[in-house]
């Protein structure tokens, strides 16, 4: 994958194929208390990650990548913003349900923000809503982690 800083800040990581498509995940770090040294307070920092228009099965194992590496390196607290997703298979949720699992045996907590209707009720209908956490925006979900 290939970092590129945006001109709002957010980074964005690329991932190019060999069918010439690649998956971008936009990436944001949202900081809500002050740190004193250089090491980082895990407690403190929320990840969030927007989802492109589409997640397939290749796009899912960069996807579980991503949030197994953010969850490996310490990271507790993240979103997955799916107000860009207009489609998921099967291996997204797999992907969305295994990392949640791995991010709470790490006494993580990953949410979901901005699906659409379409993708709630879908989650609904596989009581995904009495696994994972979802909230209609990501300002709504960053209040919520902030009181974890």
């Amino acid at each position: 994958m290939v970092p590129r800083i945006l001109a709002d800040g957010a980074s964005r990581l690329s991932r190019p194929t060999l069918r010439g498509v690649s998956m971008n995940i936009v990436f944001d770090i949202h900081k809500y208390s002050q740190t004193s040294s250089d090491k980082i307070e895990y407690n403190s920092v929320i990840f969030k990650a927007e989802l492109p228009k589409e997640i397939d099965e290749d796009d899912s194992r960069d996807l579980w990548f991503f949030l197994v590496t953010l969850i490996s390196g310490g990271a507790l607290k993240l979103i997955v913003d799916m107000k860009n997703c207009e489609f998921i298979d099967n291996s997204g949720i797999d992907v969305l349900i295994n990392a949640t699992k791995l991010a709470r045996n790490n006494n993580g907590e990953i949410i979901l923000a901005g699906a659409s209707d379409k993708f709630v009720d879908i989650f609904r209908g596989i009581n995904l809503e009495n696994y994972m956490k979802f909230f209609n925006s990501d300002g709504e979900a960053v209040k919520f982690l902030r009181l974890i």
